[in-house]
């Protein structure tokens, strides 16, 4: 049997069989989330308020919460969001998250924001930066996930990041 399942996690991997084979749940009571976290995304840091996980060595993705004096919305994130790291990125895409979206989340609101930045490296070449932050709000509470990655490695972890997004919930 423990060979089966061996061989079995070994072809889920090497073929890219559904992420749900090798997806580890979580429930973080301390930030007030759960979701199933794909293979391939290790915590690295953790505070009070910020859950850090590396996926691979293209990427990395955050969980972290606030929480305010009044009923949260998602703007309210964006601005802090964007005064403590984002000054400066262009925003390349926004919506708000659908019905469904939100009541999957069980959360009030939320919506998706996309920032872009050209950063010039030190060998003079122009990498592209993308952040991908999706704003969660219930009652007075406040949750972003973020995925930054470069450009040109989004598509090696949107499947990833579709997934955990999907299982992601507030409570």
């Amino acid at each position: 049997m423990r060979r089966f399942m061996n061989v079995t996690w070994l072809a889920a991997l090497i073929l890219g069989w559904s992420i749900s084979l090798a997806a580890a749940p979580l429930q973080d009571r301390q930030i007030g989330f759960k979701a199933d976290i794909p293979a391939g995304w290790i915590l690295s840091t953790s505070n009070a308020t910020r859950r850090h996980f590396t996926i691979g060595t293209i990427a990395t993705a955050s969980i972290g919460t606030y929480g305010f004096d009044k009923v949260a919305s998602p703007g309210m994130i964006e601005a802090i969001r964007i005064s403590e790291r984002f000054d400066g990125w262009i925003t390349l895409f926004k919506r708000t998250l659908s019905a469904d979206e939100r009541r999957r989340a069980n959360a009030d609101d939320g919506e998706i924001v996309v920032y872009g930045f050209n950063r010039l490296e030190p060998n003079n070449t122009i990498t592209k930066r993308v952040v991908f932050d999706y704003y969660f709000t219930k009652q007075s509470r406040g949750t972003v996930v973020s995925i930054e990655t470069l450009e040109g490695d989004w598509q090696s972890v949107e499947s990833g990041v579709k997934y955990f997004i999907k299982t992601f919930m507030l409570f």
